[in-house]
């Protein structure tokens, strides 16, 4: 498997290997871009009283879309990507790149040049919205336009529309095309894990607490041969119950690599 369960056997195997490689991230590979994560101390969570019922589908089409419209704010911002965004882009430049998925709306995995084709966005896109009544798409520049006015994004204004044919007016909310609880995450994602998983030769998995099922589970999902690797700044993804099969065993030295630190120094290190 690898010469040694550390960065340099790490970097080895995909040197002698050319593995394809499914890379799974989260919030922390953002961080060093200027956007907060969602559950650390200071998260964006952190800052909500009680955010699966105010970053609910239901709050936000019966109650008020302005929790979610925040949210949309603090991600929003002019941000490049990070180090990590570029590693992925190399991986895709070296052919070795099979598929990314993102738990990340802000869309800077494409920004750094992976294209859109190679990303999963399992948690939806700031890039689109739709609206909640008669369903016409409209552009993720139209909700930054009405955030940035303090307005709430409404089927009403059809210069935004991306159809620009004068539909789309019939005053309902115009919501993001991101994930809310008590939603169905992207088509996609239910069209490609399953292929995805089983061609899967090397597994990383880098900036997430590994918490969001079905995210979670995908670890389980790779062949039991596949090596995986953990990028984070802590472990997850591992447990002490006997019953639950497929999660990190990084004690056995097996197949499963543990890097933890900065992400954004350990993928400097790979490539």
């Amino acid at each position: 498997m690898y010469c040694s369960f550390d960065v340099a056997g790490v970097r080895q195997y995909i040197e002698e290997h050319k593995p394809q490689i499914v890379v799974m991230c989260g919030a922390g590979i953002s961080v060093a871009s200027g956007i907060p994560d969602f559950r650390s101390e200071n998260g964006l969570y952190s800052q909500i009283r009680d955010p699966q019922t105010l970053l609910s589908l239901n709050y936000y089409c019966n109650v008020s879309p302005l929790p979610v419209l925040e949210l949309v704010k603090s991600v929003s911002r002019e941000s490049e990507p990070s180090l990590v965004h570029s590693f992925l882009k190399k991986l895709h430049d070296r052919q070795l790149l099979l598929r990314v998925y993102t738990q990340n709306i802000d869309g800077l995995e494409q920004k750094a040049g992976v294209p859109r084709e190679r990303i999963v966005q399992v948690h939806g896109t700031l890039e689109s919205a739709t609206c909640v009544r008669c369903k016409t798409s409209y552009s993720g520049e139209y909700v930054r336009h009405a955030v940035s006015q303090s307005k709430v994004p409404m089927c009403c204004e059809y210069k935004y529309n991306n159809k620009n044919d004068g539909t789309g007016e019939c005053g309902a909310l115009v919501k993001p095309d991101i994930c809310l609880f008590g939603e169905s995450l992207s088509k996609e994602f239910e069209c490609l894990y399953e292929s995805d998983f089983a061609k899967c030769e090397l597994l990383i998995v880098i900036g997430t607490s590994l918490k969001v099922e079905p995210f979670a589970s995908l670890i389980k999902k790779v062949s039991k041969r596949t090596p995986r690797v953990l990028i984070n700044n802590e472990y997850v993804g591992t447990t002490h119950k006997k019953w639950e099969k497929g999660h990190f065993e990084f004690a056995k030295k097996e197949r499963d690599v543990a890097l933890i630190g900065d992400c954004q120094s350990i993928v400097l290190e790979l490539l």
